[in-house]
């Protein structure tokens, strides 16, 4: 079974450096049968597609690296640090590209996106940036929260929120996917195995 989240609403949330508007996701956790293959957008066996950004170049100074251990005849991602507290709070994140050769990817016909992780039980974000996210604090977003063991979450489109974008989601131009931690003083473990998109 799949945990996925069913509700979010927009209330008041500082994360990222240089964004106006505040955001905090309530949710409801639900269980939903395995779904079909969908489109594998990673499963870390190749290391180098993946690069840890930080608040530093705006100021701040969290601090996080990532490993890619050996799993189960695969590899993980491990991404480890701590965000600190900024001026405008605190980021650190893991991102991918999605673009092959310089044009983005359309994933208009899929539901969401499915990861399967498992970390410490702390609060992160899966960001998904367009062509419409043209400054670095802009993303559309979605909480989870992993606990110790391994869990696949699927997280639907139609929940993620815009921060800092003023238009919808634009399924048709996927530019990139990162893992995050925000806040301030959140030590970030998380452990990724797989990410793809769900039907």
């Amino acid at each position: 079974m799949i945990t996925t989240w069913k509700h979010w609403h927009s209330a008041g949330w500082l994360g990222l450096a240089m964004v106006a508007g505040l955001l905090v996701w309530t949710v409801w956790a639900a269980t939903v049968p395995e779904p079909e293959a969908g489109l594998l957008i990673d499963d870390f066996s190749q290391t180098k597609n993946w690069r840890v950004y930080t608040d530093r170049a705006l100021g701040g100074s969290s601090k996080g690296k990532q490993t890619f251990e050996p799993w189960e005849g695969g590899k993980v991602l491990h991404f480890t640090g701590t965000v600190l507290p900024g001026s405008e709070g605190g980021f650190l994140q893991t991102r991918r590209s999605l673009l092959t050769s310089g044009q983005p990817i359309n994933a208009s016909t899929y539901g969401g996106v499915q990861i399967e992780v498992k970390g410490n039980g702390e609060e992160y974000v899966l960001m998904l940036r367009t062509r419409n996210c043209r400054r670095s604090w802009e993303f559309y977003g979605m909480r989870f929260k992993p606990t110790a063991d391994w869990q696949v979450f699927r997280l639907p489109f139609a929940s993620f929120a815009a921060v800092g974008v003023g238009v919808p989601l634009d399924l048709t131009a996927l530019t990139s996917v990162a893992l995050a931690g925000l806040g301030n003083n959140q030590p970030v473990d998380l452990w990724a195995k797989e990410i793809r998109f769900y039907g």
